[in-house]
């Protein structure tokens, strides 16, 4: 960690001079409440212009908006089951499943969803998609 450290502060005196720039240009820390809030507008908004624009398809299948709760965090997954347990409590539903722990709850065609993956499923998937890419068939143009 030091030597990142070390690293940055050469780095940063090698910068150009720049003028600052506007307050307004300069991402601001964003909170949960802010994403949250963000959120929120954004399927006011999106919903609106649907609305607004009925020549728009909209999918064809039903769509799923919540969170996924894979091997970041909560850290175990007792954890991420007892977030999926909590948000269930919320919604009014019961939870589903096992390596794909879930609660569910449905707005029409749309499903607020959590989702808590084990770290089991989660790691032999790495291990499949590590082979992703690493053998091409032979060039089929002729």
């Amino acid at each position: 960690m030091a030597t990142l450290k070390r690293d940055r502060r050469a780095a940063s005196r090698m910068r150009p001079a720049f003028e600052a720039a506007p307050a307004e240009l300069i991402p601001q820390k964003i909170t949960p409440r802010d994403k949250r809030t963000a959120f929120v507008q954004g399927l006011r908004e999106l919903a609106a212009f649907i609305e607004a624009h009925p020549d728009l398809p909209v999918p064809h299948s039903d769509s799923s908006v919540g969170p996924y709760l894979g091997n970041s965090t909560p850290d175990t997954d007792q954890q991420r089951r007892a977030e999926v347990d909590r948000i269930a409590s919320i919604l009014g539903v019961t939870t589903s499943g096992d390596s794909h722990y879930k609660a569910s709850r449905r707005f029409g065609p749309i499903a607020y969803t959590a989702v808590a993956i084990s770290s089991a499923v989660m790691e032999r998937h790495a291990a499949h998609m590590s082979y992703y890419n690493v053998i091409q068939p032979a060039d089929c143009t002729s």
